[in-house]
């Protein structure tokens, strides 16, 4: 399931909006007309999208991005307006919103593209999360191992070496960053290759 926060000041659009996206069996989707509104229930609920409008009174969608961000700053941010100057999507962008689509009058490939969005969005930050969460467990396990555990990329810069290398090597974990080339002294080079 796609849990789906969508703000924008035209209540017909929600409505429209909601319509078009809930076809969709996968997408739940709560509607409100204001981003002041949308941040108390961003800390509420675990949604996994924001979609916003760009011109709305009170609070614009650029200042909604910066503080939703500030509440979840994972959370893919979409922005579903009709203010499409190149200025205005450059700046989107650089503050972190995911996509930017320009409103037209044909709803139906709007919301289809839209949907579109959304899964993508959606997709790579689950994926993003999974990663991190994988990455935290493999240093616990690695930082806790009484093995001597390192990590180097396939150009041999290293990125990881284990607490347990000084007791093990008689080196610290500073000298090894700051001598990747001990690694070649002390392991056998049939060891490197794994």
């Amino acid at each position: 399931m796609i849990r789906i926060l969508f703000v924008d000041d035209e209540h017909e659009l929600l409505e429209i909006g909601k319509c078009f996206l809930e076809t969709h069996p996968d997408f739940v989707v709560d509607t409100i007309q204001s981003a002041r509104q949308a941040l108390i229930l961003l800390k509420k609920y675990p949604y996994d999208v924001i979609i916003s409008d760009y011109l709305m009174p009170e609070m614009d969608g650029l200042l909604f991005l910066k503080k939703a961000h500030e509440v979840r700053p994972d959370i893919p941010f979409i922005f579903f307006t009709g203010q499409g100057e190149e200025k205005t999507v450059i700046e989107a962008l650089n503050s972190g919103a995911e996509y930017y689509l320009k409103k037209n009058y044909e709803a139906g490939s709007q919301f289809l593209e839209l949907s579109q969005l959304i899964k993508i969005s959606v997709s790579r930050a689950r994926s993003e999360k999974s990663i991190r969460e994988n990455e935290n467990t493999f240093r616990k396990i690695a930082d806790f191992s009484p093995d001597w555990t390192y990590w180097m990329g396939p150009d041999s810069s290293l990125f990881y070496v284990s607490p347990s290398c000084e007791k093990i090597t008689g080196y610290t974990q500073e000298e090894f960053f700051s001598d990747p080339t001990i690694i070649d002294r002390i392991v056998h080079p049939d060891d490197r290759k794994l």
